[in-house]
């Protein structure tokens, strides 16, 4: 918009709380302020301390530790140090638990202490 045409705009003759409500603003404001956007603050969240491996099982099975299991999600009995480790520990405990070309568990992921799998 011209500089010239919104001087002329600014002074036509108006009637009303409607007159006063359609005059242009001197300046356009930003879009951060338009927006509200603020920076997003970082939260300082800990590394996870310990990961534990959670299972999706098929079939009731006695597990010895666990005692019997029955389908659905289920975490593993040991805690550990870093997620490669615990992946790693999953991998090796579901190839001596599934016999070859069936599947009683299956791997669901490492999830640190606390958190759960949805």
């Amino acid at each position: 918009m011209s500089a010239a045409f919104s001087a002329v705009f600014r002074t036509m003759p108006r009637k009303g709380v409607a007159a006063r409500a359609c005059l242009w603003p001197s300046a356009p404001p930003s879009y951060p302020e338009m927006l509200e956007l603020r920076e997003k603050q970082k939260s300082a969240r800990a590394p996870a301390k310990s990961w534990r491996n959670y299972y999706r099982v098929y079939h009731v099975l006695n597990l010895g530790r666990l005692g019997i299991v029955f389908p659905g999600i289920h975490h593993g009995p040991d805690a550990f140090p870093s997620k490669e480790i615990a992946e790693h520990h999953a991998l090796v405990f579901l190839r001596e638990l599934n016999p070859p070309g069936r599947w009683l568990m299956d791997f669901v992921g490492s999830f640190p202490e606390g958190d759960r799998p949805n």
